[in-house]
């Protein structure tokens, strides 16, 4: 999976942009230090994504 495939899909899943940035600096950090964490485990649908007050 690629950064722009991630942060499309974490954005459907409910994440603003600041928090997918973060996910994906992190890895790329990690990454560089020969630590692979798969994009996979982020995937999962915000907590409030779906919460509308009436």
């Amino acid at each position: 999976m690629t950064d722009n495939e991630f942060r499309e899909k974490m954005k459907e899943l409910g994440w603003d942009g600041e928090y997918i940035d973060e996910i994906i600096t992190d890895r790329n950090e990690a990454k560089a230090e020969g630590i692979n964490i798969p994009y996979e485990l982020h995937l999962f649908e915000a907590p409030v994504a779906k919460y509308k007050p009436e």
